[in-house]
């Protein structure tokens, strides 16, 4: 059966409830119970997330998709049901779900979201010039007052590199709600 896009799933649901559909990608949640589970799953052509449903009586694999932690990459064929009535639009359940690619435990995916600005782990990767924006004191509080980025010291090896990456002149930083 040929894969279906979450983003196309998002853009016309109706026209996938009559067959069933089958859907790639990674877990980004994952809860179970004895005989009921639910499983976020995401695959990079949309920003929300699509749920699944898996039931202990219809997957003989129920407990091996129940193990999986957070970043296994799976291959989900079932039917999708529309839940207007739900937080999501409609989910997908699961007749059968295969384990493309496991992943550990200690993978280090949080189900938080992550800016590229997230606090490195390496002391010398915290100075790359991710810095929060912040607004510059000045005279007026209009919405319109100039933002400035902190500038961390920099070494003499990064400075000879930074005309290669920069294009010379500073992106335009629009201005913030007031």
């Amino acid at each position: 059966m040929k894969r279906v896009e979450i983003k196309a799933l998002f853009a016309q649901p109706e026209c996938y409830t009559a067959e069933p559909v089958t859907v790639c990608g990674w877990v980004r949640t994952l809860r179970s119970g004895k005989a009921l589970g639910f499983i976020e799953l995401n695959e990079g052509s949309y920003f929300s997330k699509l749920q699944v449903v898996f039931e202990e009586d219809k997957l003989p694999n129920f407990d091996e998709i129940a193990r999986q932690n957070v970043g296994a990459a799976l291959i989900v064929r079932g039917r999708l049901l529309l839940t207007p009535q739900a937080k999501q639009p409609f989910e997908i359940h699961a007749e059968e779900i295969t384990v493309e690619g496991a992943s550990t435990p200690d993978y280090p995916l949080q189900k938080k979201r992550h800016t590229t600005c997230a606090p490195a782990p390496i002391p010398s990767a915290q100075r790359s010039g991710c810095a929060p924006l912040r607004r510059r004191a000045s005279i007026s509080s209009s919405p319109t007052a100039a933002l400035s980025m902190p500038i961390p010291p920099s070494s003499p090896a990064a400075t000879a590199r930074a005309p290669a990456r920069c294009s010379g002149s500073p992106p335009s930083i629009p201005p913030s709600p007031p």
